[in-house]
């Protein structure tokens, strides 16, 4: 049996109910993952688990660039056969999660690792990573190379954590949503008192909201997506 045929069927299941999806970036749709799947983009993370790492590497010869810079094998590479660039994704052995309820260690060491690997393949930090070149679609040459699910600590030991995630206006990816969290929370462990009244949830919640939104235009934008729902 074939590397595909052993990874499809779990990767189908893990795949979000209704994804998003396009074949046309810019203009994104949610779509019951029976359709999402023929679409030449798709959501492979779900919601508020990731159980991928998705890089997306915006050079020429760059399938093979994780093994000149030894690293892992990755789940699979879909290689856009016009201009060579592609985005190699590894499977992570458990999800992990990035919901508001997330625990910050697990999710500070993914982010880590999404970081150093970013730098060692020279992928592109300003990637979104909502969507990805979806492996099922016959306009990408995908390979895949392995049926291994990996942990974060094997993942790890490939790359120096040191310095990673990027902090400040240079974070990205997941290590944005963890320095968000720390000042966020840093700031509201003190602020909460000031709040504190019969009929403080609201004030207090947009004070949140306000505070957090004023933090994250620090940052330096991410691309905008067109959303369309389904009817």
């Amino acid at each position: 049996m074939t590397i595909a045929r052993c990874v499809l069927p779990d990767f189908i299941d893990s795949l979000p109910t209704k994804p998003y999806c396009t074949d046309e970036l810019g203009v994104t749709f949610i779509r019951p993952k029976i359709t999402a799947i023929n679409k030449k983009y798709i959501q492979v993370n779900q919601p508020s688990i990731d159980y991928y790492l998705v890089f997306d590497l915006d050079y020429v010869y760059s399938a093979l660039a994780w093994s000149e810079m030894n690293l892992p094998a990755p789940t699979w590479v879909s290689k856009n056969p016009v201009n060579g660039h592609c985005h190699i994704v590894y499977a992570l052995s458990a999800g992990v999660c990035t919901s508001l309820i997330a625990r910050l260690a697990p999710l500070k060491y993914l982010a880590a690792i999404q970081s150093a690997y970013t730098e060692k393949l020279r992928a592109d930090r300003s990637y979104a990573r909502l969507l990805t070149k979806n492996p099922l679609h016959d306009v990408w040459q995908t390979t895949w190379w392995t049926d291994a699910k990996y942990t974060l600590d094997y993942l790890a030991d490939f790359v120096d954590l040191t310095g990673h995630p990027l902090r400040g206006k240079e974070s990205n990816g997941l290590g944005r949503n963890c320095e968000l969290f720390e000042n966020v929370a840093h700031w509201a462990y003190k602020e909460v008192r000031k709040y504190w009244s019969p009929d403080y949830n609201s004030k207090w919640q947009n004070a949140v909201v306000s505070y957090t939104e004023a933090l994250n235009a620090q940052f330096r934008p991410c691309p905008k997506i067109c959303v369309i729902t389904y009817p």
